[in-house]
């Protein structure tokens, strides 16, 4: 009987620490990254884009604060973002419990870009202009852009399917051909709506 006992209590502290670390016993927050009571959903209403500089080619080892673009700046194309910023509405959604039981699964929630509710669907980048003699004005120029926080993962990996973010900074992989560009960014979300933002033209300092 004590030997029944003992195996009793170590199930049950087995349990504990099972349900414990997969997020059990309280809803796992919004971004996926723990478990807080009802947290605030956040609701993606549109998106505004900013341009910025930095002093020197950007490095995501290497910190650096990015300076807005002035109207008559002619930015180095390796040390240009496009500073995109979502607006969004908070709201508390009803406390459902829920339990998880996969450690790699809560693991990987741990978005690696701040989201919101919704999630990306779908995400463009393009030009009004000619890029190169490869991409004439109009082509896809999603694969020469990057996340300049996500270096290692392709930009079409980190959005597609992924939260919607909040806040995202892209990079340029290679120089534009052409120095006047105008950018367009076009971020479609499960919800079904389409956010289009335009940089406004940009004209680059090429050699």
């Amino acid at each position: 009987m004590k030997l029944l006992r003992i195996l009793v209590g170590t199930s049950a502290l087995c349990c504990s620490l099972l349900l414990s670390s997969c997020g059990g016993g309280a809803n796992v927050d919004d971004s996926g990254c723990g478990s807080t009571p009802n947290p605030p959903q956040r609701l993606i209403t549109g998106y505004s884009a900013s341009l910025a500089r930095y002093d020197k080619p950007i490095d995501p080892l290497v910190l650096q604060a990015a300076k807005p673009l002035a109207n008559n700046d002619s930015p180095v194309w390796n040390a240009f973002s496009i500073e995109l910023t979502a607006a969004y509405q908070l709201y508390q959604s009803k406390a459902v419990p829920s339990i998880s039981f996969s450690l790699f699964a809560q693991a990987f929630a741990c978005s690696l870009v701040l989201g919101a509710k919704q999630h990306v669907t779908k995400i463009s980048i393009t030009s009004a202009n000619n890029f190169s003699d490869k991409y004439p004005a109009g082509s896809e120029l999603l694969g020469v852009f990057e996340s300049i926080n996500h270096t290692y993962i392709k930009l079409t990996d980190l959005l597609v399917n992924s939260r919607a973010p909040l806040q995202l900074s892209l990079k340029l992989l290679e120089a534009p051909q052409y120095a006047r560009q105008n950018f367009e960014i076009k971020i479609t979300l499960d919800d079904g709506n389409t956010y289009v933002v335009s940089t406004g033209d940009v004209y680059f300092n090429l050699p």
